[in-house]
């Protein structure tokens, strides 16, 4: 009887509410004008990334090649799909005129080329391991007078650069094309260009990423043929026109103001290879046009370089230090009237070189292995900093150690074809893991650990004295502005307690909750404790298993995405989906709840789910 009243509370609690306005419309209004007003910014702020200097394009709009490599296939499947789409053709070198200036596919361990026309002979060079119709386009769009898309003076605004995980030597692919020198006809920032990198373009570890998408954690992938952008900069730069006839091209529109504070803009003299043309006022078939820019026109906004690499932990053999790497406002500097770089120069954050003495309950998941601690349901897991896929990408104690991560994500056996590990993501339910260690009447102590957790992940630390919950914190957000940086979390064991409990959840694919070298010291080592709230009349619940219990019921339950807020129950029908109140958490976990049928909780989503459709 009790049994079916517990379940009769359920069901009314969990009985979906009419609204009269959809929390979905909203949040869709609310993301289409976001994206509006994105979309309206970055074509204000965006420019292109063509070469500014005509000289080097092909005035003839013509490219003769030959092909030296072995394997054609991949060469004249790239070349079809240009000839497909642009004004520029490549037409084989046999065809036209033997003195005109032309390319040669050429065969190396590598595959590179220059930019634009430079020379009357010009290579594409092409390695064995990268003879791929994609990187081929890639060159060949180099050649036609195009810089990396990441390589914008503006990129900043939009992708951010991990210069530590780049390998050494190969930062130059990443440096900026001075503004003055790029063309500019207000194209936006293409992250799908044939010309952009992806996310972990010459890494030094094939798990850390080189490049990321601003205030976005989806990775950039690799290109495999030209972006609608693409082709509108070649028309654009070639002066792709139907009417287009020999002759003078458009001219440009006016370049940035260089360090003389002059701006200039340009037009070449169209000249097929079999018809000519006379244009006057050439030289070299291109006229250029110069203007003094105004002051406001001449003033730069300072933009910080990339920041130096983490120093060394200056800690004393052992225990705690800091570490620091600073940044310089020159990339560029604030001339005239430009702002300055917005933020700080130098950073520093904590570091330790492994625990100079180690009590009976202290833990750093390293050469102790999990120590004393309990992994209750087995959704925690010890990681190794050097080989993270999610989380902190180093550990407290020695950098490349180990710490403990729960998240929804696992990784595949096998490595994807670009040789970095693929993820597989469990979204069959919400992952709530505990860690757990049994003390023997221990007071009066500083309980320090590091934690660290991304969106849509919390932590909370419960403290028992025989088997009844003393208190209960929650862990709060840092100041780090870098979900993956490490926090510090202390509280002061004041009470008596036999158990203490780490519980982490995590929410969706993003989320993860990891934790690292967990101590006991001295009590005044607990000054300062500003990032652990104390939850308000902490909750009887007796072990973990009991919001397993509730959320394993084989319904189409889901959690609503929260960092703050308790966990709550979304029932999802076929036509919209109602957040129910919040359960109440005594009631979920009381002993009675848990001597009922678990058919009867399924019972009673079955019942919501078809009265939801009614």
């Amino acid at each position: 009887m009790k049994c079916l009243m517990y379940t009769l509370l359920l069901f009314i609690t969990l009985l979906p509410q009419r609204q009269s306005v959809s929390t979905e419309n909203i949040q869709s209004s609310l993301s289409i004008e976001r994206a509006r007003q994105n979309t309206i910014l970055s074509i204000k702020l965006a420019r292109r990334n063509a070469i500014l200097n005509r000289k080097k394009i092909w005035h003839s709009k013509i490219i003769p090649y030959e092909i030296q490599v072995k394997d054609h296939q991949p060469i004249e499947s790239a070349i079809k799909h240009f000839n497909s789409l642009t004004c520029v053709k490549w037409i084989p070198r046999s065809q036209v005129d033997a003195l005109l200036p032309y390319v040669i596919f050429k065969p190396d361990t590598l595959c590179r080329s220059e930019v634009g026309q430079l020379f009357d002979k010009q290579i594409i060079f092409i390695g064995s391991h990268c003879n791929t119709q994609p990187i081929i386009v890639h060159e060949m769009y180099h050649v036609m007078g195009f810089y990396h898309e990441m390589q914008r003076f503006d990129r900043d605004q939009f992708v951010e650069i991990h210069w530590e995980n780049i390998r050494p030597g190969f930062e130059v692919y990443f440096e900026k094309i001075p503004r003055h020198e790029s063309d500019v006809s207000g194209e936006t920032y293409d992250i799908t260009s044939i010309l952009h990198y992806d996310s972990y373009a010459y890494s030094i570890d094939s798990t850390k990423r080189t490049m990321s998408i601003v205030n976005k954690s989806e990775p950039i992938n690799s290109p495999t043929h030209l972006s609608d952008n693409d082709i509108m900069k070649v028309k654009r730069l070639y002066d792709c026109r139907v009417d287009s006839v020999p002759g003078w091209s458009a001219w440009s529109m006016y370049s940035y103001c260089n360090n003389e504070c002059r701006k200039v803009r340009s037009r070449f003299c169209y000249s097929p290879y079999n018809v000519g043309a006379d244009c006057d006022n050439a030289i070299d078939d291109v006229e250029t046009e110069k203007q003094q820019c105004t002051d406001i026109e001449c003033s730069v906004d300072g933009n910080w370089s990339y920041w130096s690499r983490w120093s060394h932990c200056d800690a004393n053999i052992c225990g705690y230090g800091k570490k620091y790497r600073q940044r310089d406002c020159n990339d560029p500097k604030p001339v005239l009237h430009g702002k300055k770089c917005f933020g700080e120069s130098k950073e520093s954050k904590l570091c330790k070189l492994g625990a100079c003495t180690k009590g009976q309950y202290d833990c750093e998941f390293d050469n102790d292995g999990m120590c004393q601690w309990n992994n209750i349901n087995n959704l925690w897991s010890r990681q190794r900093a050097s080989n993270n896929v999610i989380g902190p990408s180093t550990d407290i104690s020695f950098q490349t150690g180990y710490y403990m991560i729960l998240s929804n994500y696992q990784n595949d056996k096998h490595n994807n074809q670009n040789g970095r590990q693929s993820i597989q993501n469990d979204e069959s339910n919400t992952r709530i893991g505990s860690l757990e260690m049994n003390i023997q009447n221990l007071n009066n102590h500083c309980l320090k650990f590091y934690y660290s957790f991304g969106n849509n992940a919390s932590l909370l630390v419960r403290f028992y004295n025989d088997d009844v919950i003393s208190k209960e914190y929650k862990a709060m957000q840092g100041n780090n502005s870098d979900n993956n940086e490490w926090n510090e979390g202390k509280i002061l064991t004041e009470r008596r307690f036999t158990k203490i409990q780490f519980i982490g959840s995590a929410l969706d694919q993003e989320a993860y909750v990891a934790l690292d070298d967990i101590f006991f010291s001295e009590p005044n080592q607990c000054k300062n404790n500003n990032v652990m709230e104390i939850l308000p009349s902490p909750s009887n619940l007796s072990t973990i298993s009991t919001t397993s219990v509730f959320t394993s019921a084989k319904s189409t339950a889901t959690r609503t995405k929260s960092k703050t807020k308790p966990v709550t129950v979304t029932v999802t029908t076929k036509t919209t989906q109602r957040t129910s109140a919040i359960v109440n958490k005594q009631f979920l976990s009381s002993s009675n709840y848990l001597k009922c049928n678990q058919g009867l909780i399924v019972l009673t989503y079955a019942i919501i789910s078809i009265i939801s459709n009614l």
